[in-house]
């Protein structure tokens, strides 16, 4: 034991003051040990600012050693210096960067926009208003409107036209129509009769009946004007659309076709005469029934 203490002692008297701290933090472990030290260095007397970084040699204190105050401290320098920008977070739950802030608030909703202005209406009226269940018109040339159901214009009221057609009268016999009367109002550039508003029963033996204002023994043509028009008090034509023969009356019909079947009720207009030719249908009568056309729609 006397000579492990005896070398130990003399390096020790030999270092200067300067390297004292180096002795105590790596040579504390030995000399502890050591049971023949005559005496170990306190902090009592080492002066003040004697110690220097140099007098420290690298790896000689582990991180273990140093205070927490001072580990979080060193921790928080090298993260704000680490490389690359990438942050090392420190020991004991430090971290080297802020904490991350709150999200922020969802924005209110904007204020609900005013309403933008209402279209202007259509050149023809028409707005798509829907026909009776049982009617249906034959092409794109007859609408139904507010107004009633428009047919038209057609530039030449000789060549082009249309029809509305009732299918509820399907399998009624002619002899069960007691009432028929049809309400409309016609103009064309000529103001020519011959383009005024007709009606047609189409049978099922594919013969047709036809009433037609302009043939009628006391006319009421006007254009321009709603007129009422009643077939069963009037004149008709059985299977002669063009006129060629003379009228006959409604009771002589009946009287000679009253078994016949009715397929179709059909108003028409054009395939006449007149250039411009436009009808307005309003309504229809049959027997106790009536259908109002457009905003009189029943």
């Amino acid at each position: 034991m006397q000579q492990d203490s005896t070398p130990k002692t003399r390096f020790i008297d030999r270092l200067p003051y300067k390297t004292i701290a180096a002795v105590v933090v790596t040579g504390v472990i030995c000399t502890a040990g050591s049971a023949t030290a005559a005496s170990l260095v306190t902090s009592a007397q080492i002066k003040d600012q004697t110690i220097l970084n140099r007098d420290i040699h690298p790896g000689t204190i582990s991180e273990g050693r140093l205070g927490d105050a001072l580990r979080a401290k060193l921790n928080r320098m090298t993260a704000q210096s680490g490389k690359d920008g990438v942050s090392i977070s420190g020991k004991d739950g430090v971290n080297g960067h802020g904490a991350k802030g709150d999200r922020g608030s969802n924005g209110t909703d904007g204020a609900k926009g005013d309403r933008g202005d209402k279209g202007d209406r259509g050149s023809d009226g028409r707005d798509g208003t829907q026909l009776p269940a049982g009617f249906f018109v034959t092409n794109s040339t007859v609408e139904s409107a507010l107004d009633g159901v428009v047919f038209g214009p057609y530039a030449n009221g000789g060549a082009q036209g249309g029809s509305l057609v009732n299918t509820k009268v399907a399998g009624m016999k002619v002899s069960d129509i007691g009432h028929l009367a049809y309400t409309a109002k016609w103009s064309n550039d000529e103001s020519n009769d011959v383009g005024v508003p007709y009606l047609r029963l189409f049978l099922e033996n594919g013969s047709r009946m036809i009433f037609s204002p302009n043939t009628q023994p006391a006319k009421d043509t006007a254009p321009g004007v709603f007129h009422k028009w009643s077939v069963h008090t009037g004149t008709v034509r059985y299977d002669d659309d063009t006129g060629n023969g003379a009228d006959m009356t409604w009771d002589e019909f009946v009287t000679s076709h009253g078994t016949e079947k009715v397929k179709d009720l059909r108003v028409s207009a054009g395939y006449t005469a007149g250039t411009n030719l436009s009808t307005t249908l309003k309504s229809l009568e049959l027997n106790n029934q009536s259908w109002g056309f457009g905003s009189d729609q029943a």
